[in-house]
């Protein structure tokens, strides 16, 4: 089995980012999902984005979304303006939270944050999280949530 250490990542791609919500018209009604191309966080060697080099495999490009869009010192991707206003501010990305990565001819691979680290997932099991599991109910790990939801 692929983990995301060995997993070639392709040279382009698109990411879509997917957080749990909260299940109360408060604070999120829906998801929030959001789409980036891959050149914009990555670099390739066809746009040659400056002063960013493309990943390898994907737990390379998963480390640069989880930095990318976690507010730290003000120069990462979820500090800028079109992120940050009114509906549009994004909380950093935390556990639950789903990156799927697509590139041509079907390729697609999905990831699960976890307490510590990333998990790949199906489709199927990315689309019941986001459905079913807010980030309170998400208990560090996919498999763990997906234990302790099943005895609910």
């Amino acid at each position: 089995m692929n983990t995301p250490e060995t997993t070639p990542f392709p040279k382009f791609v698109v990411v879509n980012v997917a957080y749990l919500h909260s299940f109360d018209a408060i604070h999120e009604a829906e998801p929030i999902r959001f789409g980036l191309r891959g050149s914009d966080l990555f670099g390739s060697d066809a746009i040659g984005t400056p002063g960013l080099q493309h990943p390898d495999n994907c737990l390379q490009a998963l480390e640069v979304i989880f930095r990318q869009l976690n507010h730290v010192d003000g120069t990462e991707l979820i500090s800028q303006p079109e992120f940050r206003q009114g509906r549009n501010f994004l909380r950093s990305m935390s556990v639950g939270d789903v990156v799927t990565f697509r590139s041509i001819g079907g390729w697609r691979k999905d990831y699960v944050c976890e307490g510590i680290g990333w998990t790949e997932v199906s489709r199927e099991d990315a689309d019941w999280l986001l459905k079913n599991i807010s980030p309170r109910d998400f208990w560090g790990t996919f498999a763990k949530t997906v234990e302790l939801r099943a005895k609910i």
